[in-house]
Parts: structure tokens; C-alpha cells; sequence
């Protein structure tokens, strides 16, 4: 099987937690015998297309004259999408799918999906109006309603968690049988033998893009408590977003500055780190479709407190495997990060009962299988169809490329409707 993966991110490149998922769901899948093809953005010193662990990766590097605003760039970044992928596709030995991953890649998607009559796999991370509680501005619908297509025009539609399915279900109207639940997973250790670092002053982290849906200003408010009752404990929050200096405002304000520490961003050995030292990791979300840090704190060895909310109510089991608080619960949060630090032997049961869970639930093999498994069904379903049929195209490349750019254009415009 040749499956094409569509993502805005791919190792090195990392905003957020697709471009893990992006990159050990395509080397789990490569090692079940998948040939995957990854398109995806690069700088202008990247090869273009390079062998990564048995994974097809072509880095686009898309050259700007000036600044434009997002939309546009979104648009402009498809149609260097499209070309490439339509070399790609035009190659020797037929494809049997495209797999493309949130809204940001689905203009190229759609277009290729018509080109070629290839079925197309939708993975939805999160929405609009998840991340932003709602719809506000002209851009955010806009946003939206490219999501709500990419469903529609999808074959099937994967979600990380029952959350999703539920929200999608509700907000987008879309059928339940098109819709496949597969969470993220995690590279646990092969060993558990992995107690946290003993430290004199007790750690307690967070990880993220600091943005209002992952709830940090919650965390740095219930930090005055913690102090209180453990004076000799410390915050590191690990990330960037547009939140920082508000932030760190706050905790300037709630008299904390000197005990809560901005990292900026960190790489994957220094974040390995922090989580094998953390005594406590707190992910305070108000909005979170899965939550794949919960799973890297448990990897880490990090006892683990979640918000209650979307896909981290549905990994952690209060008091099995974590700990869970209602969103914004200042009080309630303190409760919880103070028992876990002044009770080192309750962290470590959570721990264990995490790590036992990582490696039966989580797997990327197990992942992969689940994928490939819904791969093969549409596989099967669009062999029977007419639609499948109808392969040939009436026009060459030079055509294809001109009828792609021709649609990308009109939904482009299409902002204008709104």
C-alpha cells in the first residue's frame, strides 16, 4: 500500500503535537509495510525529498516576497503543496489514499483528491471553535468552514479521542459511521524502572503552547498555595505562545515571579529531563481534543494531573493513573499538586499503573494497526465504486496543475461569502 500524508508539520520543524504524531504514525506504519510519502513544509536549505527511517519525506520551502496575512499564506503554501505532490503522483506505481492532517493542508488535498480519484483520510486534531470557544472573527469562520469541508469531502474521518467525535458530531453534523476513534500514542520505556530524580526543591511543570486554552494562568494562581504549604517548591512552564508576557505578569502579580520559571522552548532531551525530575505535571487545560503530553509525562515518569475536559479526561482514571481537577479550579488544583508533593509514594503508584497503560493502550504499532485497518477498508470500498473507475484523466500534468490551481482560487475567494 502507498499512502500520500499531507501535514503542516514534520520533525525538525514542531509547533505543537502534530508534527510528532504526523512522524511516528508514518514510521510505524512504514515498519507494517506502508510506503508513506510525507509532504510537508521545510526551509530553502532542505533537499526536497529525502529517505527518513523508510519514510518518503518531501520538504516544500515556500518563498515569500513580503508578509501576508495568514489565510493567504495558508493558500499560497497549498499550491507549492500541490505541485509537488503531483509530481509525486504522477510517478510510476499507483497510490492508494491520501491522508491529510487538519484544515491547513486541505485545499491541496481536495484538489489532488479529484485529480486522481484517490480516497481521501481526514485526521481532525482540533477545531476552531474548540480552540477559540467559539467563533469570533471573520477568520475563524472562515477557518471553520474549510474544516467542515475537509469532513465532508473526506472518505473517513479519524479523531483522536470520544471528545472529538462527540464535538464533531454535534457541531458538524457529521455521520457517526464516517468518524474512526484512534488516539495518539507514546514511545514508552522498555523498562519501568524509571523513578523520578530526587531533587531538593520539589518541581512542579508544565508543557505547552502557552495560549488561553491550556489553562496556565490557572496553574501560576494555584502556585501562592503550593508555596504556602511547600515553600520549598518551584514552577517551570516549558513553551512559547502569544501568552508570555501576560503571564508572566501574573505571576508577578500573585507574588510568584521568583519561584515560576519560563523556559521558552525546549528540545526533546532537555523536555526528557524535566519530566524524569518533575515531582508533579500539570496540564490545566480548558480545551484539549487529546492531550498527547499527558502521555510524554507518564513516559517521563512525572506523576500526572489533568483538567477534566475533552481527551485528557479520557486518558487519565482519577486517582488510577492521575489525578484530575475541574478547569479553572484554582483551589482544587493546589489541593491536588500539594498532596502529590508531600505523598512521593502516591506519585509513584500513579506512575506505575501509567506505565503498565502506556504500554498496552498507547503503542504506536498498536496506533499503526488500528490506521492501516481503516486504510484497508476504504480500500475495499472504493475499489467497488464507479467513481474509482473513472481514473483517467481528460488532461496532462501541465492540466492538472492548472485545473488544481483553478479550485484553490475559487475557495480562496470564497472568504468573501462570509
Amino acid at each position: 500500500m502507498r499512502v500520500l500524508m499531507l501535514s503542516w508539520e514534520y520533525p525538525p520543524y514542531v509547533v505543537g503535537g502534530l508534527a510528532r504524531h504526523t512522524y511516528h504514525l508514518s514510521c510505524a506504519l512504514q515498519q507494517q509495510g506502508v510506503e508513506v510519502h510525507v509532504m510537508t513544509l521545510g526551509q530553502a536549505e532542505d533537499s526536497q525529498h529525502s529517505l527518513e527511517e523508510g519514510v518518503h519525506v518531501h520538504r516544500i520551502a515556500v518563498q515569500r516576497q513580503h508578509e501576508v496575512e495568514f489565510t493567504t499564506t495558508v493558500m499560497e503554501t497549498n499550491l507549492t503543496f500541490l505541485e509537488e505532490s503531483l509530481r509525486v503522483l504522477d510517478t510510476p506505481g499507483a497510490f492508494d489514499l491520501i491522508h491529510a492532517h487538519d484544515w491547513l493542508v486541505f485545499p491541496a488535498a481536495r484538489s489532488l483528491k479529484h485529480l486522481f480519484r484517490l480516497p481521501l483520510v481526514a485526521t481532525i486534531h482540533a477545531t476552531e471553535h474548540g480552540r477559540c470557544d467559539g467563533l469570533h472573527t471573520l477568520q475563524q469562520h472562515y477557518i471553520s468552514r474549510l474544516e467542515w469541508e475537509l469532513t465532508y469531502e473526506a472518505w473517513r474521518v479519524i479523531l483522536c479521542s470520544q471528545f472529538m467525535k462527540e464535538d464533531l458530531q454535534s457541531f458538524f453534523d457529521l455521520p457517526l459511521e464516517k468518524m474512526a476513534v484512534i488516539p495518539n500514542g507514546i514511545i514508552a520505556p522498555v523498562e519501568p524502572g524509571f523513578l523520578p530524580v530526587v531533587r531538593r526543591k520539589p518541581m512542579v511543570l508544565f508543557v505547552g503552547r502557552l495560549v488561553p486554552e491550556k489553562g496556565v494562568r490557572t496553574l501560576i494562581g494555584a502556585m501562592s498555595a503550593v508555596l504556602e504549604s511547600c515553600p520549598e517548591s518551584w514552577c517551570v512552564i516549558a513553551g512559547t505562545g502569544p501568552m508570555v508576557q501576560e503571564l508572566q505578569d501574573l505571576s508577578t502579580a500573585r507574588g510568584v515571579t521568583d519561584r515560576v520559571i519560563f523556559t521558552g522552548y525546549v528540545d526533546d532531551a532537555i523536555l526528557s529531563g524535566l519530566y524524569r525530575t518533575a515531582k508533579v505535571a500539570v496540564f490545566p487545560s480548558f480545551y484539549e481534543p487529546f492531550g498527547i503530553v499527558a502521555l510524554e509525562a507518564m513516559a517521563g515518569g512525572a506523576p500526572t494531573i489533568v483538567s477534566d475536559v475533552g481527551g485528557l479526561g479520557e486518558i487519565v482514571e482519577h486517582r488510577v493513573n492521575g489525578h484530575k481537577v475541574q478547569p479553572g479550579d484554582e483551589e482544587q488544583l493546589a489541593a491536588e499538586i500539594i498532596g502529590l508533593l508531600h505523598q512521593p509514594e502516591e506519585g509513584q503508584r500513579l506512575v506505575d499503573e501509567a506505565y503498565h497503560r502506556l504500554r498496552h493502550q498507547f503503542s504506536w504499532a498498536e496506533i499503526a494497526r488500528q490506521t492501516l485497518s481503516v486504510y484497508r477498508g476504504i480500500c475495499v470500498e472504493h475499489a467497488s465504486t464507479s467513481w474509482k473507475q473513472d481514473r483517467e484523466r481528460p488532461f496532462g500534468l501541465e492540466g492538472a496543475r492548472a485545473w488544481g490551481r483553478r479550485m484553490m482560487a475559487r475557495q480562496y475567494k470564497g472568504r468573501a461569502s462570509l
